[in-house]
């Protein structure tokens, strides 16, 4: 009898303490292509509406990419940042380790001194790691223009449109049911702002962008679409420089998951209470 006793003790100490789960989180963010329009604020005067990226002002940095992936159950991990000599210069970076890669990219641009045609992209993954304590990670942005600097030149009466279609995704197959599970994020951005036309204070700002969250708190998945836009006016008879950014990031981690009992686990469990006291009984009498 004690035999029987302890095979059932040990098989719900197996139910409840069942093996650890896999986790992993990823997250997206796409931008573009981008189109600039140009807007004549004052057909009369014969002059073309300009626009002049400012590259020499900052070369080699006008645009940026970064990577990060991290394993802290085997302490590897990757990183690196590149730099583009122009607004649309062609511009990618990769980084990965056991259980986690990153990737960033600035593309598409058919000269690479202008933001015309120009996409970015952000990516990464973390799987979760097995032993407990530790966790994987991603990090990876894309930045066209990097600094925002000077970034252009409006010519006289001269209005611009940026836009740009973006996209981002974070997922988690866990989320945050304990301390720091998994946590995953995704943001895409077009900021424009610089000072207002002469003779008129303040300045002109517009910004727009689009997040997307994953954990418990946020959802375990979640995205977004939307078309970003921005406007920039010189309504003043000489040049006037605005600053721009573009950026798509994303960042991510994933712990060892917790084990947690399924709901047909604690009905086994009771099942086998049931049992062990009706054998107690039989023993007793």
């Amino acid at each position: 009898m004690r035999i029987q006793l302890s095979a059932i003790a040990v098989a719900i100490s197996l139910t409840l303490t069942h093996q650890v789960a896999s986790a992993n989180s990823v997250a997206s963010a796409t931008l573009g292509p981008i189109s600039v329009t140009l807007i004549d604020l004052n057909p009369a005067d014969s002059l073309l509406p300009t626009i002049t990226w400012n590259n020499a002002t900052y070369a080699p940095y006008n645009n940026y990419t970064y990577v990060y992936a991290y394993d802290t159950a085997n302490g590897n991990y990757q990183s690196n940042v590149a730099w583009g000599e122009n607004v649309g210069t062609s511009n990618s970076l990769s980084a990965s380790t056991a259980q986690s890669a990153a990737s960033a990219s600035i593309s598409g641009a058919s000269d690479d001194t202008r933001l015309d045609g120009v996409s970015l992209t952000s990516a990464g993954y973390a799987d979760g790691t097995t032993s407990a304590g530790n966790y994987s990670s991603f990090n990876a942005a894309a930045y066209a223009p990097y600094n925002g600097y000077d970034a252009f030149t409006l010519g006289a009466f001269t209005g611009v449109i940026f836009t740009a279609y973006a996209t981002t995704s974070a997922q988690t197959s866990v989320g945050d049911d304990s301390w720091g599970n998994e946590y995953a994020s995704s943001n895409a951005s077009l900021n424009v702002w610089g000072s207002q036309p002469s003779g008129n204070g303040g300045s002109q700002n517009s910004h727009s962008s689009i997040n997307s969250y994953a954990s418990t708190y946020y959802g375990l998945s979640n995205s977004a679409a939307d078309m970003l836009g921005g406007t920039y006016i010189n309504l003043t008879g000489s040049d006037k420089v605005g600053y721009l950014q573009f950026y798509t990031s994303v960042y991510g981690y994933s712990y060892v998951a917790s084990a947690v009992a399924e709901p047909e686990s604690y009905a086994l469990v009771l099942a086998g209470l049931s049992l062990m006291g009706m054998i107690s009984r039989r023993k007793q009498k």
